[in-house]
């Protein structure tokens, strides 16, 4: 039984050992996926500075595919964590979409801008070579593209000054009669709102909580982690030192059942080879052993007496000595074995 409940405690170790295992591996994928979310996350926000600036979309949507098909891996291992988890993870599903949205919107829009810096371009490049348009017109039309230009590489602007320009460049082309004026000043009222419309949505994209809430669920699922470790950990010791104790326990059983092994032993060949007629009889009061001593005095066979009553011994032929049921009656023993 000791040794049926050590096995028992051994497996149980293992076992253990080998969820520690799997924990372990559970984890590291988790926390990589993670790592990965946020770094995906990162290029995605430095998307936001390519204002007016040609880059390649599909990378962009390569990225998002890439985002998303790991956080839907993830889900379904993240309902075994807590409520605060799984929470935090719809969190980060909802602000993500969020994301590809404001995303989405502010590719079209920076695409429109570069079309619209392309033609205003050429448009100023006309209005500078053009020999009927005036100075002060030429002047404040370089200016305002100036302005413009500013604005999308950086996030300051002087709207004042430039709305002011444009009302001047307006009157001028009414005054003129000059078309290119007008078109100068309409496409650059548009890429002026547009390049407005790309600075708030790149402002939301930058501010979205989904960086902070990826750190945040890594850090929570880390904690879990090393709690559930440590109790795993705590929990590996006691059944360590509960089975070092089954051990001893089997070891002090080992070594007591050898030593009343070697006493049944000594005890059997002192029966076995001793001088005086050994005979132990069952509870039923039939033979079930005799020694050899019994044999040579008696003449019977252990196996002629094996089985039968000690009446077998009572005939003229037998010492009346070896007469056994009046001192079975007065010797019977308490284990339910009579012996003389």
């Amino acid at each position: 039984m000791i040794l049926f409940i050590f096995i028992i405690f051994i497996f149980i170790m293992f076992a253990n050992a080998y969820k520690i295992k799997e924990n372990m591996s559970h984890y590291s994928a988790q926390n990589n996926k993670i790592t990965t979310l946020q770094l995906i996350d990162k290029e995605l926000y430095d998307f936001t500075f390519t204002i007016n600036r040609f880059t390649n979309y599909d990378k962009i949507e390569y990225e998002e595919e890439k985002f998303a098909n790991i956080l839907k891996s993830l889900r379904p291992h993240i309902q075994k964590h807590t409520q605060h988890i799984i929470t935090l993870v719809e969190n980060i599903t909802t602000n993500f979409q969020k994301k590809v949205d404001d995303l989405e919107f502010f590719k079209a829009q920076n695409a429109a801008l570069i079309n619209s810096s392309h033609f205003l371009f050429d448009l100023h490049t006309t209005i500078s070579n053009a020999p009927d348009i005036s100075l002060q017109a030429k002047n404040i039309s370089n200016e305002t593209f100036f302005y413009i230009l500013r604005y999308a590489s950086s996030d300051y602007i002087d709207k004042d000054t430039v709305e002011m320009k444009l009302n001047k460049l307006k009157k001028i082309a009414n005054k003129e009669k000059n078309q290119y004026l007008f078109t100068f000043y309409r496409h650059a009222k548009v890429m002026l709102q547009t390049l407005q419309s790309l600075k708030e949505v790149a402002q939301e994209i930058r501010t979205n909580p989904l960086y902070k809430q990826l750190e945040a669920l890594k850090h929570h699922i880390t904690a879990e982690y090393e709690m559930d470790l440590q109790h795993q950990t705590w929990l590996m010791l006691i059944f360590f030192f509960v089975t070092i104790s089954i051990l001893f326990l089997l070891i002090f059983s080992h070594l007591q059942s050898n030593k009343t092994k070697k006493e049944l032993l000594a005890f059997k060949y002192a029966i076995e080879h001793s001088d005086n007629i050994v005979v132990i009889t069952d509870a039923k009061r039939d033979i079930i052993y005799v020694n050899e001593t019994f044999e040579k005095a008696t003449k019977y066979k252990a196996e002629e007496v094996l089985g039968q009553n000690p009446r077998i011994l009572k005939s003229d032929m037998q010492d009346p000595i070896l007469t056994m049921n009046s001192i079975l009656n007065s010797k019977k023993e308490k284990n339910g074995r009579d012996s003389l």
